[in-house]
């Protein structure tokens, strides 16, 4: 299934940009405005970040929900007012020889205890240094003004957490992955981390291998899509170019868990004129994504109408009428 004008691309984002760095440089690349991404990746991170162009931009408050999975080197010892390796130092705390010595004879064992732990976290307060907003502006301006704010907690989900290496070298440095729920900040888990330890911790490395249904290695950088694309001298060649080289998600494997009910034409320009449809079978979910021609043609929300059909309310609609009378 695919979109009549715009598509998802899986992009690697490089450490250093922001995520709406990413946005301006495909804007250029494909020659196009109307683009948007979803879950925020921090400056210092890198990894997996979709995008939407066109249509698709539409998807995107559907596709925020993903679970993500990323994997964070932690550095303890050290402890950052932004909880991460950028921050200015707030307070470090060097090991003894002793507990040097116990670290490498028990294995790690508190860190292994505290990574295990973290699967029990069911909320976390924001950070002060993010984007999320305390009456109408962000967080981190508040931060770097030396304010304090008081923040809500908010409910994550920690589905994994593996200590995949550990060493020691001036401190303990450790490598996790971790699976979560969406909202969930790696930053604060770090912080979480030094705590239980008794340490102190930052995040000194950051990578989004993982969001919904995708993997990192799926992924392109922006200057390697930008190759990709050489010599085609419009937005729609550019389009052709992404379709035949497989390089766009369909949005039935961006939103896998949805059923897809197939439209009759007199059912899609019923859609687009705004009538109701009716489908004579259950979808099997509040949720679905309705087709047309091997085209998306909308979301939408299922609800019974009589004993044998059920109405149709779209909630996007992804087609228009000269996509059904071509032109």
């Amino acid at each position: 299934m695919r979109l009549t004008s715009g598509g998802i691309l899986l992009i690697d984002k490089p450490r250093g940009w922001t995520s709406f760095d990413v946005v301006a440089k495909l804007r250029g690349v494909l020659g196009i405005r109307k683009i948007g991404h979803t879950g925020t990746l921090d400056p210092f991170a890198d990894g997996l970040l979709a995008v939407c162009f066109g249509r698709a931009t539409r998807l995107i408050q559907y596709m925020e929900a993903h679970d993500k999975t990323y994997r964070v080197t932690v550095a303890f010892g050290r402890t950052t007012d932004t909880l991460d390796l950028t921050g200015q130092t707030t307070a470090v705390n060097p090991l003894t020889e002793t507990e040097r010595a116990d670290l490498l004879a028990n294995g790690f064992a508190p860190v292994q205890r505290a990574v295990a732990a973290l699967t029990g976290i069911t909320a976390q307060v924001p950070p002060l240094y993010s984007a999320v907003k305390v009456n109408g502006r962000p967080l981190y301006r508040y931060a770097r003004q030396g304010r304090e704010v008081d923040r809500d907690s908010r409910p994550v989900r920690i589905d994994e957490a593996v200590l995949e290496h550990v060493e020691l070298l001036e401190h303990v440095q450790a490598v996790v992955r971790i699976s979560c729920s969406k909202g969930t900040y790696i930053r604060s888990l770090c912080e979480t981390l030094g705590e239980a330890t008794g340490w102190g911790a930052h995040a000194h490395a950051l990578r989004r291998i993982g969001a919904g249904p995708w993997r990192d290695s799926q992924a392109l950088e922006p200057g390697q899509l930008a190759e990709r694309l050489a010599g085609c001298p419009d937005f729609y060649s550019r389009l052709a170019r992404l379709e035949s080289e497989h390089l766009l998600v369909s949005p039935a494997d961006a939103l896998p868990d949805w059923p897809i009910l197939d439209l009759t034409s007199g059912q899609a320009e019923a859609l687009v004129r705004g009538q109701p449809v009716l489908m004579p079978s259950d979808p099997g979910a509040q949720r679905c994504l309705l087709a047309w021609n091997g085209l998306l043609a909308a979301v939408a929300r299922c609800t019974t109408q009589q004993a044998d059909a059920w109405r149709i309310r779209t909630e996007r609609v992804l087609i228009d009428l000269e996509d059904l009378h071509g032109g």
